[in-house]
Order: C-alpha cells, then structure tokens, then sequence
C-alpha cells in the first residue's frame, strides 16, 4: 500500500511539474507573432490572398505571388508561419515578391498571431478543467491499469491543448522542452485512449502486446517528427520542416486511427457487455469521446489532410473538450465508472452542473460575439459578458431547471417517486425470461436507490444462488435451513439491520443473523411466487456514507417484489406453455427421424440380404454347377454376409454409445497390421466394385495403445464410404499410413462426388445425410461417422477431412503414440 501511494504521489508530482510548466509558456501564446496576411499554395507559386493589417504591409497586395522571407525561398503556407513564429511582434521582415513578373523587396512588420486573447482563454479553462479532471482519476480511482491510463489520457489531453505552439526562439531551452512535452502528450492522449478502451469495462487480454503495438508506432512517429521539428528551430531549416511536415500528416492519420480503433472496441464492449450498469457507463463514454473529439477531428485535422486551412478556428473546436471530462463525470457519480467512488451532495451536483453550464454559456457566448464582430479586444465587451453571466445565472430560470434536472436523473427516488414507478413497470413487462427480469430489476433499482452493492438470488434446492448484480467479496451461493426458508415466504416483508429503514411501514422486520453474516448484506426483500413461496431475494446496502433508507425508497422496494412476482408468474407461464410446445415439435422430430432411421436401416438390410437370398437360391437350383461357379457363389454370399454382420453391429455400437455403455479393450496394437486384416475384410467389395486399390504403409510406424477391433472397425466404414461415393469411372481408392511427430497418421482417398464446406460441418452429426441427390440415391443410415469419430476421440486421437465438390474426399485419422 505504501509503494502505491509513493507511486500515486509521484505522478501528482509530475504533473503539478509539467502543468506550472505549461501554464509559465502562455505568455509565448500572447507573444506569439504572424505574418499581416494570407497566402496560399496555387500553380504559380505561393499567393497573397487577403491582407490581415494593412499598415503592417503597406505595399503588399492581394494576388502578389511570395518568393522569399529573407534569403529563404519559401513553398508552402507552413514554412511562412514557421518562419514568422521566430521572429517577434513588431519585428520588420524584408520579403520578395513578384508582381505582374516584376520581382521586388518590400518590409513588413510582424503582427500578433491572436488578434484578441479569445484563443489563449479556451486554451486555458479547456487545458486546467480537462487536467483538474484527470487528477481526480488519479486521486480517486482504484489502483488498475485502467485507471492509470484514463488519468494519461484525460490529464495528456487537457496538458497538449495547453502546450500548444507559441513563439519561437531557437536559442531558449524552454521552446524545445515545450515541443517536447507537447508531442509526447499529444502521442499518450490518443494511444491511452486506444489502450483503455482494450481494458475497460474488463481487460481483453493480460498480454503487453496491445500496449507495445499501440505505441510502438506512435512513439518511434513522435521521435521522427520531434528531431526534425527540433533541429528545423535550430537551425531555421525549411528542409527538416518539410520532412516534419510528412511525419505529423503521418501521426494525424494515426489519430484517427487510435481515436476509431477506440470507440470501435467500446461499442463492441457495449455490445457484448451482459450488465446494465457497464452499458450505461460505455454509453457516455462514447457520448462524451465522440461529441468531445469530432469537430476538431473532422473541421482541424480532416482539412491538413488536403492541404487546405482549417475550416473553423481552433479554439471553436477545443471548447468541445469540455464534453469528455463532463460525460466522465457523470459516468462517474450516477454509474460509479472504475467504481470510483465519490459520495456528494445534491448542492455540490448543482455547483458542478451550474460551473459546467455556465462556463460553456461564457465560452460560447463569448465565441459568438467574436464571430459576429470580428476579433475585439476583450477589453471592449468582458465586463458585458461578465454581467450577463451573472443575471443569468442568478436571475433567470436556469439555476432552477439545473435543480429540477439533478433531481430528476440523480435523486429520482425523492423527486420522482411516481415517475420510478412507471419506468419500472415498464422495464420489468418489457422482458420474457427470468434471466433478463433478475438484470432489469437489479439494474432499474440501482438506478433509483443509491446503493454500494445491489445483487438478486434465486432459490432452489434450498440454496441461494446469484444470478444479478455486482456485489464485492459477497458468496455466490448459500444453504438455507426450512425455518429460513418459511421466514420469508408467506407475507410480503422487508428485512434489515436494526436502524437502516427510517420508515412507518409496518411490515419491516429484523434481518437474520445468519443471513446478514453469510450475504454481507444490510437489506434483505424476499420475492415470492403466486403462492406465496419464496422464489429469490433482493439484497442491498446503502451507500457506505448513507447510514439509511428513506420511506420513497423503502415503498419502491416493496412495490418492486409486487410488481416482480406479477411478472415472474407471468414469465413462469410463458415459458411453460413455450416448454409444451417446443416439447411437442421434439417428440415429432424425434418420430420423423425414428421413420428415417428404420427406413434407412430397412434399406441398408435389404440389399445384402437379397444378394444372400438370389445366390443361395441359385446354388439351389443350378443342377450342373462347376466348382469354380459354386466358388463365387459363396464368395458373394460370404461377402454379403459379412457387410450385414458389420452394418448390425455399427447400429448395435450406436445405441450402446447412445447409453454410454460403449466400452474399449486397449493393448499394444501394430496400425500397419490393423489396415492388413481391414484390407482383407473389405477385399470383397473391392474387387465387385472393379476399384483400383493403392497402399502404401509407413514401415517404421511403431506398435501404439488401442483398441484392435475398434479401430478395425472405423477404417472398414471409411473404407466402405470411399467405396459406395467413388466416381463411377476410374474408381480409385488409396490407403497411406505415416509417422508424424508424436502421433501415426492413417488417410483414406478416394475420387467421388465430395463434400461441400458446410456440409464438411455437420457430416460427423448422427444420421446427417448430405443435400447432394447423388448421397440419397446411394444410400446410408448415416452412422457410420458418428461411430468413426466416438473411436477417435476414445483412442486421444483426432479425424481430419479435406473435400471439394466434385475432387474426392480425404479422411485422415490421427492417432498419438503415447496416451
């Protein structure tokens, strides 16, 4: 604890340091001088568009082409402002420029960059509100790489805008300690951002490689344009600036890219996220990142981009900050965002409602005024401004309608009793299933009741089980004895400590001590089912710093179990006439695919047994039989008989795998010697089919645990489907055994009909028969497979298939060597 608040101490530390830094470089902003006009990139050159002070620049006109600013042959607009931020207000400069082909030198005289101080006070109040908020994240928030970077992005955000460039003077350390610091936050406010968005509201990963991919590209950016902006102050080098140029466009676009990558991952998180609470808070994070960053994103960077200025003055689209460090806010009093818990009073909420407020009606009065009336000197109207925030304030409605917002979304179980009623019938009749009834009660409450934990357990078996909420260091699970159990059921009560509830309501009843204990909870409110009985709790406790309940709170409650155990019946109803139902439609399934199996086995049957039937009537019959005749007559009935005898027992092996009553002898068996036998096994098909067999066993396969007959078993079904889908011309069948690293590879091939990519999915499926009209009119009860792949996995080993439509089929078994 004691390195985590010297930790905590230090970066305080550091940034007091680096804001009296920031705040000591405003003057440079007052200081900071501009050329008395406009230029811009045209075909001919660099254009004089529009004279800013015309006693500044006495002979220039518009539409003069820029040549030079001294000796230095200027290109661009950048390298103009570049150079001027060098010099000092009031300092002449000689230029050359050319007009109608006459090339001339002429003196102009540096004028401030900020005609009023408009800018430099946005800059200010939008820098120090924007860093007082990041330094209560570092004060308050828990110790969590979360929070760490949230106070870096916040606190970075608010010190950039601050740093920004002011005069120049490539002699003072102090100007390039300010570039510095001002990339270096610019590059941590946007990576930070990125990154929390990958921790909150639950880390993605526990790996540093999102933070080394983040910012590795950002920092090497950063060091690039920073050397060469650097040594451009140095050494007054148009040069480096244009190669400073290219990298800051570069580090723009990675803006862009952090600042969507992140609100990407929080709408992701949004929706995935299974609480309500965790929505709500990346709902104003989204609210107060998208609306605080998208005028400068779009109307400051977009344009530099396209090399063209701006479309609006910075400081228009820096006053949006604001909305960051307010959607936070309220992210943290009403949601309790990080779970930063900081407990304020109703008056305090109106005087930070009320400096919000007011301050954005001052900027954006005061940037309407200078709009409209060009850039006045601040003297001319700041006492007028002044006093119109004042009259407002204190002599209009607003103070009153801040009061009545305040109470209405932070303390609506007071001020809008009536209205918490209606919102939590409608959240509580908007749901069909209890799960998302237990989350919409927990989740409706919570935002009525202050509470610091609030959770809802439901009842079976006599053991509390949590199912909604968020409580700390709470159990998930308890045994209730009957006594418990029938002390809250019955009749609706509230049960809590002695002196928690001040309240008249009589059915108010102390808290057991058992449960207390075990549930680490100061209310307990039972909900039961249309019989009475007990079918959960709520539990809760009030605010840490709030040692009670008051009676809007408590009569809330009470009609939250009512109006709970109206929906819950209703719910229990809807899913047991849905139970029926659906039961229904599975029992006919399970009719329809009984049909599908006995016809399908029915067929599977009749063929071997015709063929044994046609011979052994033949043999009867034929009188005069040659040997060689009565030879191949047996030979079918044999071969016949055999794939009957395996087709019974694959059904026989399902139904036991079915009952899991499937058993496995395991000895030390040779897979080369296993193929051998199956080969001899399947020899009769084979040879009726006129397939051409190849094989090709890997001698140094070593003898592994298995099952003999098992796996016997598997390859003569494979074998038997390569068979019956191998194509009707050139069947081709080929067997390869193969040592692997670990494991003994054993693939069958053939050169049938294939399988699609989706069916490749479902094939292993008990009775799944392909869509191909080819696959039904050759049969099959589908099982095959489904035994093939229970082997397997009894054998630690795995199947692995590779198809295409019309190219065949490869099934390969993977068998390990040891297991």
């Amino acid at each position: 604890m004691k390195n985590l608040r010297l930790k905590q101490d230090l970066y305080l530390f550091l940034n007091i340091i680096v804001l009296i830094f920031a705040l000591l470089r405003i003057p440079d902003l007052f200081n900071r001088p501009a050329v008395p006009f406009d230029v811009t990139t045209r075909k001919s050159g660099l254009i004089i568009t529009n004279i800013r002070n015309q006693n500044a620049s006495p002979s220039i006109r518009t539409g003069d082409k820029f040549m030079k600013w001294d000796s230095l042959s200027v290109r661009d607009p950048a390298g103009l402002e570049f150079l001027a931020e060098l010099g000092n207000i009031g300092e002449n400069k000689t230029i050359t420029i050319s007009r109608e082909g006459i090339v001339s030198t002429e003196v102009i005289r540096l004028i401030p960059y900020y005609p009023s101080p408009r800018n430099i006070i946005v800059i200010l109040f939008v820098g120090i509100v924007t860093w007082i908020f990041g330094l209560i994240i570092l004060i308050y928030g828990p110790e969590t790489t979360a929070k760490t970077f949230l106070h870096l992005t916040i606190s970075g955000l608010g010190l950039s805008v601050m740093l920004t460039t002011g005069s120049l003077n490539h002699l003072q350390l102090q100007t390039y300690a300010g570039e510095f610091l001002f990339h270096f936050f610019y590059s941590v406010t946007i990576g930070g951002f990125l990154y929390f968005s990958i921790l909150f509201p639950n880390p993605r990963t526990r790996s540093i490689l999102p933070a080394i991919l983040i910012f590795s590209p950002l920092f090497v950016i950063t060091m690039l344009l920073l050397w060469y902006r650097l040594n451009a102050i140095a050494a007054i080098s148009l040069a480096y600036l244009r190669i400073f140029d290219i990298y800051f466009n570069l580090f723009h676009f990675l803006i862009f890219v952090c600042i969507g990558g992140g609100l990407l991952s929080f709408i992701h998180s949004y929706r995935t996220s299974g609480q309500a609470e965790e929505k709500l808070q990346i709902r104003w994070i989204l609210w107060g990142v998208t609306i605080g960053s998208a005028p400068f994103l779009l109307l400051s960077i977009l344009p530099q981009f396209f090399g063209i200025r701006e479309f609006v003055a910075e400081e228009y689209t820096v006053v949006f900050f604001l909305v960051i460090p307010f959607a936070f806010t309220m992210a943290i009093v009403r949601y309790r965002l990080l779970d930063i818990d900081i407990l304020i009073s109703r008056t305090l909420v109106y005087g930070i409602l009320t400096f919000f407020i007011g301050s954005a009606y001052f900027l954006v009065l005061y940037l309407v005024i200078s709009a409209i009336g060009g850039e006045m000197l601040i003297e001319q109207y700041f006492s007028i401004l002044l006093l119109t925030l004042v009259f407002t304030l204190f002599f209009s409605p607003i103070r009153s309608k801040i009061q009545r917002l305040v109470d209405n979304y932070l303390f609506t179980a007071r001020a809008q009793y009536r209205n918490a009623i209606i919102e939590l019938n409608r959240s509580l009749g908007s749901v069909y299933n209890t799960s998302d009834l237990h989350q919409k009660l927990v989740a409706c409450l919570a935002a009525y009741i202050p509470a610091d934990n609030m959770a809802f357990y439901t009842l079976a078996d006599k053991r509390l089980e949590l199912v909604a909420g968020m409580p700390d260091g709470t159990r998930k699970k308890l045994s209730l004895s009957s006594d418990l159990i029938r002390s809250l059921s019955g009749v609706q009560k509230i049960f809590t400590v002695p002196g928690l509830v001040h309240s008249d309501n009589q059915n108010i009843s102390s808290l057991p001590d058992r449960l207390m204990k075990a549930l680490n909870f100061k209310l307990v409110l039972p909900v039961l089912t249309e019989d009475r009985k007990l079918y959960g709790i709520l539990a809760c406790s009030p605010h840490h710093k709030k040692d009670h309940f008051i009676g809007e709170e408590i009569d809330l409650l009470f009609t939250a179990a009512a109006q709970m155990s109206q929906n819950l019946n209703r719910i229990l109803l809807q899913e047991r006439i849905m139970f029926e139902a659906e039961e229904k439609k599975r029992l006919k399934a399970i009719n329809d695919l009984m049909s599908f199996y006995v016809s399908s086995v029915s067929h599977e049957l009749k063929s071997p047994l015709s063929a044994i039937l046609l011979h052994t009537e033949l043999l009867k019959s034929q009188k005069k039989i040659t040997g060689s005749q009565r030879t191949m007559h047996l030979d079918i009935i044999s071969g016949e008989g055999e794939r009957l005898q395996r087709l019974i027992e694959n059904m026989l092996d399902i139904s036991k795998i079915d009952r899991g009553v499937r058993t496995y002898y395991f000895s030390q068996i040779n897979p080369n010697r296993i193929i051998e036998t199956v080969l001899e096994t399947v020899a009769y098909q084979i040879n009726l089919r006129q397939i051409k067999l190849t094989v090709d066993l890997d001698n140094n396969i070593p003898d592994i645990r298995g099952d003999a007959d098992s796996l016997r078993q598997a390859l003569i079904n494979l074998i038997d489907n390569a068979v019956k889908y191998s194509s009707a011309e050139d069947r081709i069948i080929e067997i390869r055994s193969e040592r692997l690293t670990g494991e003994i590879a054993i693939h069958i091939r053939d050169n049938g009909i294939g399988i699609g990519k989706r069916e490749q999915k479902k094939i292993f499926s008990k009775f799944f028969r392909g869509g191909d009209p080819r696959v039904r009119n050759i049969g099959g009860a589908g099982i095959g497979l489904t035994l093939v792949q229970h082997i397997v996995k009894a054998h630690h080993g795995r199947i692995g298939l590779k198809s295409e439509p019309g190219q065949g089929a490869v099934f390969s078994i993977f068998l390990p060597e040891q297991f």
